[in-house]
């Protein structure tokens, strides 16, 4: 599919959106709620200029029930059906099975103060407890529809990246001035770290720069209980 062509879907998913679920009639009226100027936004859902960050973040933020995978892509449905984070996540199970990391993993350009630290416990319903195994918060937009700022995701710490590397696979990497959240390959010994958002483009990272590596596991939720 060509690029205009992908532009008129996400515009024609873009007004569903708004009339559907914001309930909002006009173009305009939605330009100015998300801050994009109205000449802007027109030309979005007409097809002629891509979906702005500063619409996804206004949603991703505000909706978490928006499902940006279907507006991006037209993966899955236009609403979520994740359950709400408070419902999943105790810090007062005495059964406390998952580390909990204090620092966010960023999908997009960050900078970090160093690696990241062992912070508290917590416990997660059904999950087995495991060595190496760590629960933390992604900030950006640059892993959607994969991941969305503010989600939750429970991720392995990798000891041995030549044995235990898998190709293609959401990681996060621990480099000396950042902590990103990228999918990541392997290609002529470097490591390329991709985005699933395609306005993001990739980077590169050779194995002397990475300090850590987690492999995701699992997605648990947006959260706000932290």
């Amino acid at each position: 599919m060509s690029d205009n062509q992908e532009y008129i879907e996400r515009g024609k998913r873009l007004k569903k959106l708004r009339q559907d679920f914001f309930c909002i009639k006009t173009a305009s009226e939605f330009a100015d709620l998300t801050g994009v100027p109205q000449s802007n936004y027109s030309k979005v859902e007409g097809g002629g200029r891509d979906i702005p960050n500063k619409v996804l973040e206004f949603i991703s933020k505000q909706y978490s029930e928006v499902n940006l995978g279907w507006l991006l892509f037209g993966i899955d449905n236009m609403i979520n059906s994740n359950l709400n984070g408070r419902d999943l996540v105790s810090t007062d199970d005495p059964e406390r099975n998952l580390q909990f990391l204090n620092i966010a993993a960023h999908a997009g350009i960050a900078v970090s103060t160093g690696e990241p630290e062992q912070s508290t416990w917590i416990h997660i319903p059904g999950l087995t407890k495991k060595e190496n195994q760590y629960g933390l918060l992604v900030e950006g937009n640059s892993m959607i529809p994969a991941l969305l700022k503010g989600d939750f995701v429970i991720c392995e710490l990798i000891l041995n990246a030549h044995e235990e590397f898998k190709n293609g696979e959401i990681y996060v990497v621990v480099l000396q001035d950042r902590i990103l959240v990228k999918r990541i390959f392997i290609v002529e010994g470097r490591f390329q770290l991709y985005s699933d958002n395609p306005i993001f483009k990739p980077e590169f990272a050779d194995v002397e720069d990475i300090i850590k590596l987690y492999i995701v596991t699992f997605r648990v939720t947006k959260l706000s209980v932290f």
